[in-house]
């Protein structure tokens, strides 16, 4: 899991399930992957922020990435997880997903634009990835995190 890329023509990515997708995202945003803890739920949040969780004495917000991309809800599972992401200025951010599949080395070649036609996701795509069979959609955590500040402020 912790193989780095060897050059510039290939990147590591950690591979996530949301509803019956599979997302990508650089593993350089990533700064670590935990179990779900306990909530605490805030009042007047966007619908998508959940609340807050205690990571060893820090209290991150964590935001529910299936109801941010508008995918059909689901409760939490055994194989849930928060990805935990730095925001800028250092203030991090957990994303509840599915579930962690793995971390995949990606060949450039084997990326592709995001077609035009994803209206809602599509400004957040980096690109979308071939690897065999299965088609992963690239996700931009720090437009996540970014579009998150715009709508708080709002």
């Amino acid at each position: 899991m912790s193989e780095e890329p060897s050059g510039e023509d290939e990147r590591t990515v950690v591979v996530f399930r949301l509803a019956d997708r599979e997302f990508a995202t650089d593993v350089l945003h990533v700064r670590e992957i935990v179990r779900l803890s306990t909530i605490t739920r805030m009042p007047r949040t966007a619908v998508f922020l959940l609340g807050m969780v205690n990571l060893r004495g820090r209290v991150v917000p964590l935001l529910d990435l299936r109801k941010y991309l508008d995918l059909p809800e689901s409760p939490p599972t055994a194989n849930t997880r928060v990805v935990i992401i730095s925001r800028e200025g250092g203030a991090m951010l957990g994303l509840l997903v599915d579930s962690v599949v793995e971390v995949l080395i990606l060949g450039n070649d084997s990326v592709d634009a995001p077609p035009q036609s994803l209206d809602t996701v599509g400004p957040l795509l980096t690109g979308v990835a071939r690897v065999g069979t299965r088609i992963l959609l690239m996700l931009d955590l720090q437009r996540v995190a970014s579009g998150l500040e715009s709508e708080e402020s709002a």
